[in-house]
């Protein structure tokens, strides 16, 4: 052992504490190997393997996986992406955990590595919703829309009320180029949510997408109204009332849009076509 015990005893409790457990036991043992009777490492090893035991195989403990959500929902994601292939292999049939580190590297962005746990958890579970849906952003990250659709429909079909997975496979088939399915499923967000701003203003983008451009407006206006700061709605209204010959409200909308995000380059190129 290299550093000193007391040094060693610190970095297990902070490991302990940040719910890294099978990280702390093993310190805990290094000194044990070295000093077998040292009282604070043979009282916290004791107590460690007392909650660390899982309830059956390939399981994680409940304390163990409650400190990772938590880690999760404080944004450490680099860190537990760190841990992400050791707890991938000491617990290969936990479906939730599989799907929490999925998760994880979805934040990161690195779509290969969701993509590989996610499909674990579903290996485990295919009616794993929240795996399920998971898999598809990872999908549509990868910029795989086909795989992406299929997964959000997978989801749709298990739980038809789903409002973020019908959000979702509309801008899946928004992407793809296919605008009716993706006003489908719009309209279906806001029959579940009609409060979603973004889904209003992505209907908006559809409908302009197929050229009705009037129903893009109220779209895009109506999501001003449940959120008169969203950028992007302001910004594509804009651009609409220009497509339809509204140059002074265009101009209007641009102004909004720049004293709302006044760095906003492309609304700045739009002002100046106005």
């Amino acid at each position: 052992m290299t550093q000193s015990v007391d040094k060693t005893l610190r970095d297990a409790a902070a490991l302990h504490k940040a719910g890294r457990i099978a990280e702390a036991i093993k310190l805990y043992q290094a000194v044990l190997t070295k000093f077998p009777k040292n009282p604070r490492a043979l009282k916290a090893l004791a107590m460690l393997k007392g909650v660390s035991a899982p309830a059956r195989p390939g399981q994680m403990p409940l304390t163990e996986f409650n400190a990772l959500k938590e880690q999760y929902q404080k944004g450490n994601f680099i860190d537990l992406a760190n841990q992400a292939q050791g707890l991938a292999n000491a617990f290969p049939k936990d479906k939730a955990l599989l799907n929490l580190l999925g998760s994880v590297f979805n934040q990161l962005n690195q779509a290969q590595a969701a993509i590989t746990l996610l499909s674990g958890a579903l290996r485990l579970d295919r009616f794993f919703i929240d795996a399920q849906f998971n898999l598809g952003i990872a999908h549509q990250k990868n910029q795989d829309l086909a795989n992406a659709i299929a997964c959000f429909q997978n989801v749709i079909e298990l739980a038809p009320n789903n409002g973020a997975a019908h959000f979702k496979l509309a801008n899946a088939f928004r992407a793809n180029s296919e605008f009716q399915k993706a006003i489908l499923h719009y309209k279906k967000t806001l029959t579940l949510e009609p409060n979603h701003a973004p889904a209003h203003c992505n209907l908006g983008l559809s409908l302009q997408a197929i050229g009705d451009i009037a129903q893009a407006i109220r779209q895009y206006q109506a999501a001003l109204k449940i959120d008169p700061k969203f950028v992007p709605a302001q910004g594509n209204l804009g651009n609409a009332m220009m497509a339809q010959g509204a140059f002074e409200n265009a101009i209007k909308a641009f102004l909004k849009t720049l004293k709302l995000q006044p760095e906003n380059y492309i609304t700045s190129l739009n002002l100046g076509r106005a």
